[in-house]
């Protein structure tokens, strides 16, 4: 085990396989009243994004500061914590066919939005599993902590329904994970998006032992998901948050063994 004192204190999980997620080109811009065209441009998720980042990570030299983590696929009985059989083999079938969106089906659907292609299946696999290293390593203590520089992403997933760009919910997929194998009996996780994360938040509303806080644009996407009247439920469950909201003092009352922190690349409503 290594001293997690020293300069390789924080985890990064990559994947080449991250990139083989091919989502193509968008020239459809949505806003809150309607749609328009524009000239095409990569795809609001594209690879470009991820692999410009761990470029970034590597040339300033934060990379080589980091402990590498592996990614791994991540099995059926691990994706069926959260999601159903049914539905794995449907994103499996849709990505073989590079299926783009909207799709509804007996195993359940696919939005809009949401584009497959023959390499998205398993960048989706080396993306949950790559979640449950960073658990791993951080429970383990070959790292004091984890960025997982994932792809495709996942909070918008739910059970049965991949939305949002997102096809596995790698966050929940990894909490669940946590419990399972190293017995936690409290996480807390934290979504930092432009948009609400709504999978995540289906996942875990009935489950007081998961504290979920959003901080995201109200009623932006999903339309007309995490009202106000969710704000609690039971224990301190579900915290729908502005940006403002004093989380550090959530996390000083709470104090979860583990925190997860599920972040997309988005700042505010023009992120196209």
């Amino acid at each position: 085990m290594m001293d997690v004192g020293d300069k390789c204190s924080t985890g990064l999980v990559y994947d080449e396989r991250f990139l083989a997620h091919d989502t193509g080109v968008e020239a459809t811009v949505l806003t809150r009243t309607g749609s328009f065209e524009l000239s095409p441009l990569p795809h609001p998720s594209a690879s470009t994004i991820t692999q410009r980042t761990k470029e970034f990570l590597d040339r300033t030299g934060l990379a080589a500061r980091m402990h590498p983590i592996a990614a791994r696929p991540a099995t059926l009985a691990e994706l069926s914590s959260y999601h159903t059989t049914e539905y794995i083999a449907g994103i499996h079938a849709c990505a073989q066919e590079s299926i783009h969106g909207p799709v509804s089906a007996s195993w359940g659907e696919i939005d809009d939005e949401t584009v497959l292609s023959p390499g998205s299946f398993e960048a989706a696999l080396y993306a949950a599993g790559g979640a449950m290293n960073a658990v791993q390593a951080v429970l383990e203590g070959s790292a004091r902590n984890a960025y997982a520089l994932l792809r495709p992403p996942g909070h918008h997933a739910t059970r049965n329904q991949a939305m949002g760009f997102c096809l596995f919910n790698n966050v929940v997929v990894a909490a669940q994970y946590a419990r399972r194998v190293y017995g936690l009996e409290r996480v807390m996780i934290v979504d930092w998006d432009v948009h609400h994360g709504n999978g995540t938040q289906d996942a875990f509303y009935a489950d007081s032992a998961v504290l979920f806080v959003s901080l995201h644009q109200q009623d932006w996407f999903p339309e007309a998901v995490g009202p106000w009247s969710k704000l609690v439920v039971g224990p301190v469950k579900v915290i729908r948050s502005t940006f403002h909201y004093r989380l550090g003092r959530v996390i000083e009352v709470i104090v979860p063994p583990l925190s997860n922190l599920s972040c997309r690349l988005r700042a505010s409503i023009i992120h196209n």
